[in-house]
Parts: structure tokens; sequence; C-alpha cells
């Protein structure tokens, strides 16, 4: 089912789309936007059936727990929450015997600056006075090829790894969540989504539907049905936030 959300009441504006693309059963994607949290999260669930779909309900469920507390460390607890999802879903994997994750990209405003918090390859990008940037780094095999210089970024999509992905919520091992800190301007947009989007539509085509200067909703819709259009091969999930005051 298409979801939309829209709330600027904290100088947020968001429209999210959340869908299960034309290939799937199941949409293993989930998604959390809690604006008094100022969190915001994409997580796409790997493992088939319903099993990715449980570890990326639990991402969802852990981050909408955290409680409404101010302050500085507001990141750290969404690192918390995610390592108890981390420790949740392998505990479903070892009791079926079967790999279950998920990726997941998440942010976190305050006063004026942003974390980015991510695994995996959801991506986050920000799209600023006419520059479009992806400020997540791919946690994937196809990635690690490219900073080598084994293959070009334009050859990615063509490999037949090209969804394998090197780290995951819920994958054996220790938790490794990359971070990353920013700056936000007013007018910032950023686009949150997980890889059922970027795998039918190219960067550049993603950044002229957000530079025609429409509302979020309709550019929300755009991308989507693009995606639809190219044949949805994966879950499409998207939140674009638009910063309407820092």
């Amino acid at each position: 089912m298409d979801t939309l959300e829209l709330n600027s009441c904290t100088g947020w504006e968001t429209a999210i789309r959340c869908h299960p693309g034309l290939k799937r059963e199941i949409n293993e994607d989930a998604y959390i936007a809690r604006p008094d949290l100022c969190l915001w999260a994409v997580a796409d669930g790997m493992g088939g059936h319903a099993r990715g779909n449980y570890a990326s309900r639990c991402i969802v469920e852990a981050l909408d727990a955290l409680p409404m507390i101010p302050g500085p460390d507001r990141a750290d607890r969404v690192v918390t929450a995610l390592q108890n999802a981390h420790h949740r879903i392998l505990e479903k994997s070892r009791e079926i015997s079967e790999p279950v994750g998920s990726t997941v990209a998440a942010l976190v405003a305050e006063n004026g600056t942003a974390v980015l918090l991510w695994v995996g390859d959801s991506r986050l990008y920000r799209f600023r006075e006419g520059a479009f940037e992806q400020l997540s780094h791919d946690h994937s095999m196809v990635q690690e090829w490219i900073d080598q210089g084994m293959v070009r970024p334009e050859e990615a999509d063509r490999l037949p790894n090209a969804n394998v992905i090197t780290r995951a919520v819920g994958v054996e091992g220790a938790l490794q969540i990359d971070r990353r800190r920013f700056d936000i301007h007013s007018g910032d947009l950023f686009l949150l989504c997980s890889d059922g989007l970027t795998r039918e539509l190219q960067d550049d085509e993603i950044a002229a539907t957000l530079a025609a200067g429409m509302s979020l909703e309709s550019a929300a819709d755009q991308l989507l049905g693009e995606a639809l259009h190219r044949g949805a091969h994966d879950n499409v999930t998207l939140i674009l936030l638009r910063c309407c005051k820092p």
C-alpha cells in the first residue's frame, strides 16, 4: 500500500512513500517518521518471505520506543536501539537456523546539525542549492569494487553481485554502524530511501525531479511512479524531508 505523510509543525516538511513494488509478494521495507524526536529512518529487510519483514520491523520498533528526551546524545540512543534490534534479529536467525537481517539509514536532527547513521545500502541524499550528493556510502560488494577502482560506477547495476551487501543489522558478529555529522541549512532537502528506488533510477534522474521545484508530495509521487514504470523489481521506500528552519 502506498502511504503519505505530511508534517511541517516542527520545521520539517515530510512526504513518504512505501510500496511493495511489482515483483515481490511481501513488503520487507519499513520506515519510521518521528518529527517529535527529529528522527527518520528507512530499513530494508532481507531473508525472503516474512523474515526480512521481521528484521526491518524490529529496527523500526526499537527506534519507535526511544524516549522523548532532548539532548546531544540522541544519536547515541539511536545507536543503542539499533544494537538492541541487532541482538533481537540474531536470536530469530539462530532460532530458525536461517539468515535474517536488514539495512538501515537513519537521520537524527537537532539544533542546526544532523547525524546520519547507516548500515548496508539504504541511502541518504542531500539536495542543496542545486547540488545533489549522496551522504551515505554503501556497504556492498559492488561499492568495494568501485572504491578499489575495479569497476566504474555506471557498470555497478549490471554486475551479478550488485545486490550483495557487506553489512546488515542482525547478521552474525558485532554490528558496525557508520556515522556522519553535518550542518543543516534552511531549505535543505533530504532523501532517505531503500535500494528499490536507486536500482530503478539513476542519481541524475532523482536530482532532476528534486530540482523541478514541485511540492514534496508531487516529487514523491513522481519518484515512486517512475520506479513502478520501470518494473519496481524490489520494494520501494522513500522519505523526502525539507528543512524549513534549522
